[in-house]
């Protein structure tokens, strides 16, 4: 009985064990793919401060000046220009720079493949 009973929880336990486990690497994973594209975005501010500026007009260049590619910078003054919650401000920040990379990385996958075909 007590052996059926142990095969159970087993048998429970297992799944769970695997579903806390893809849960904790969507959690890292999007953390470090995130920190990973703000660095880019700071890293490369100049270059990219215009396609900021053309998504939120309302951001001043003092504004940008402040922002410096520092995403809780930019939800600040997402917040404070459009008056939007926080959370509705990273979400925008982080889709935008998301975007940004993303579109950055297919440019330069593309100029590395053209740069083979010319070898």
């Amino acid at each position: 009985m007590n052996r059926m009973r142990h095969d159970a929880d087993t048998e429970q336990l297992i799944p769970s064990i695997f579903f806390l486990l893809k849960k904790w690497e969507s959690i890292t994973w999007n953390r470090e793919a995130r920190a990973m594209n703000w660095d880019q975005l700071e890293g490369k501010w100049k270059q990219y401060k215009g396609e900021v500026r053309e998504k939120w007009g309302k951001l001043t260049d003092d504004d940008l000046h402040v922002i410096a590619g520092r995403r809780e910078q930019l939800i600040g003054r997402l917040q404070e220009r459009y008056g939007i919650a926080k959370e509705v401000a990273a979400r925008e920040a982080d889709e935008f720079v998301r975007a940004l990379t993303q579109e950055n990385e297919l440019e330069r996958r593309e100029d590395r493949a053209k740069a083979a075909r010319q070898r």
